[in-house]
């Protein structure tokens, strides 16, 4: 089984509907965007907001509207239950917190995210996900 990875995700550009983020996972080629939530940030459920900056924990999260496993995130503010998933999707209607990764931007969505999540799910099925990181700062422009 494959060590874990670290993931960054870098948001940039933000509105009063939606937050997008570059990532990238570290020694791998696999680059892309992440739409989350509005800001401000918030540790709390049920606001509706993106989840604070910060560095992240990531499990298996099975059950649920996607039908396979999907990871999910949590550290000491943001609690596993909160259930902060990457998932695919389009734009802010298909996200409650969630992490929703895309191959392209546009503002307030992002597309080719079903390509972009199996990329991803093939790069972390084979792993411990317990080993790996996910890190989210901010640089907005």
């Amino acid at each position: 089984m494959t060590e874990g990875y670290i993931i960054y995700v870098n948001r940039r550009w933000q509105t009063s509907e939606s937050t997008i983020s570059d990532f990238y996972i570290e020694g791998t080629d696999l680059k892309g965007y992440v739409l989350e939530e509005k800001g401000p940030s918030s540790a709390q459920a049920r606001m509706q907001l993106r989840i604070p900056v910060g560095e992240y924990n990531l499990v298996w999260h099975r059950g649920g509207r996607f039908g396979k496993q999907v990871p999910k995130l949590f550290n000491a503010q943001v609690s596993p239950g909160r259930l902060i998933l990457i998932h695919p999707g389009n734009d802010a209607k298909d996200t409650e917190g969630c992490l929703i990764v895309g191959q392209s931007r546009k503002v307030n969505r992002v597309e080719g995210s079903k390509l972009k999540f199996d990329q991803l799910m093939k790069l972390l099925e084979p792993t411990d996900l317990s080993k790996s990181k996910l890190i989210i700062s901010e640089d907005f422009q």
